[in-house]
């Protein structure tokens, strides 16, 4: 008889996809959050519940706006007449030159990070993050493509030189790294791009309780990158027996908020107190011994809230994870380990280094973006680039057709 439970690639994690069904766990959790973590159409993964979408959204600094005469719903109202996220970004450039006039030292900052693959998560699904702009199935055709090749990645990249040249961002402190997500709480900044979570305003007190406002510049998309973002795997050393009383904690942890509370907060009285029936940590002493978040031990359904929490967070998570879209490609990642490629994913990351970071954050002039990315791309075709492509698009096929049986 068959084994009911395979070996991950990796011969690491075990595939439980056929002791799942039926179980308190996999009852706790939606099938589209399953669905995202899948991995060759497997389940290997037990998910926390938390937020499991990707999307970004555009960061606005309240006070300077203010010093550039500037309104939120201004911004908002021109970004929402663009129907993608190029015309998006282009619409905040007359807000951009009133920040230049009033002094503002960074009208945009991206605290060094290179967004293209962020960006444009709506057209394509980037499918090797560690690969960031390099490699993504093309959610119109559904086919892995090379993104460095497509007018979106030459026309982004000549946006961040015209917007390095006007002053709107200072592509040598990004490219320099001289700025980093520490500015976020300097009023250093008028615009920044936000990582979008249930509740937004949560980045109000990452940076220094400064009042901030938010507009969408993405959808939010159900992805093995959100949905994995904190997770359990089970030993591929369990034989069934063990492997189903794995399965059985983790389906107590994320429905019973008295093992959820014990395993994320500590002991009532000793490690927190209630305060209005929430969870208080901020009493000397209390908060150290479990000092980590329900994101990283178990269900946000599952827990008490804590002091400063929304009352509705919970309902705010599920209308999250319930809206999120979809890709053609949602559950698949490419396995460089499986190619034989990880030599040659890490040389093309060098590359990406040496080329793909400075353009993406404004460090060529104009007109020497395209003649770059041609030395761009013959580089990365002598680090391997070509195989990876290859190699991707033959597990994609793969997948594809295991998945439609």
């Amino acid at each position: 008889m068959a084994p009911s439970h395979r070996i991950h690639k990796n011969k690491s994690a075990l595939d439980i996809t056929d002791l799942l069904p039926g179980t308190d766990l996999y009852n706790a959790i939606p099938e589209s959050y399953w669905e995202g973590c899948r991995y060759d159409g497997r389940d290997y993964y037990v998910p926390i519940y938390k937020e499991g979408a990707e999307g970004y959204k555009l960061k606005m600094l309240q006070s300077n706006l203010d010093a550039a005469g500037v309104s939120a719903d201004e911004v908002k109202s021109a970004m929402d007449a663009k129907d993608n996220v190029y015309g998006k970004l282009s619409a905040l450039e007359l807000f951009m030159d009133k920040a230049v006039d009033a002094g503002i030292r960074y009208p945009f900052t991206f605290a060094a990070t290179p967004m293209f693959y962020r960006f444009y998560m709506g057209k394509y699904d980037f499918i090797a993050t560690n690969m960031e702009s390099m490699l993504a199935v093309d959610v119109s055709t559904d086919e892995v493509i090379n993104p460095i090749q497509t007018e979106d990645y030459a026309n982004y990249c000549k946006m961040m030189s015209r917007w390095a040249d006007k002053g709107y961002l200072n592509a040598d402190d990004e490219v320099g790294k001289i700025v980093d997500a520490t500015v976020g709480s300097t009023s250093d900044w008028m615009f920044y791009w936000w990582t979008a979570v249930p509740n937004d305003k949560e980045s109000e007190g990452r940076d220094g309780n400064q009042a901030e406002e938010f507009a969408d510049l993405t959808s939010n998309y159900s992805t093995s990158r959100s949905t994995l973002g904190s997770c359990w795997a089970i030993s591929a050393k369990c034989d069934e027996t063990k492997a189903k009383a794995c399965i059985d904690f983790p389906g107590v942890l994320e429905t019973d908020p008295v093992v959820g509370n014990l395993f994320t907060y500590g002991i009532e009285g000793t490690d927190y107190v209630l305060t209005e029936g929430k969870v208080d940590r901020t009493q000397e002493g209390m908060g150290t011994l479990y000092s980590h978040s329900p994101w990283e031990s178990t269900s946000v359904k599952a827990v008490t809230l804590e002091v400063g929490e929304p009352d509705d967070k919970v309902e705010m998570y599920d209308t999250f994870n319930e809206n999120a879209k979809a890709y053609p490609s949602t559950g698949f990642c490419f396995n460089a380990d499986a190619a034989g490629l990880t030599d040659k994913v890490a040389a093309c990351i060098d590359k990406f280094n040496t080329y793909g970071f400075s353009l993406e954050l404004g460090g060529y002039a104009e007109g020497q973006v395209d003649a770059t990315i041609e030395e761009y791309q013959n580089e990365l075709d002598g680090a391997g680039y070509q195989d990876i492509l290859k190699a991707a698009q033959e597990q994609y096929s793969e997948w594809k057709a295991s998945n439609s049986q």
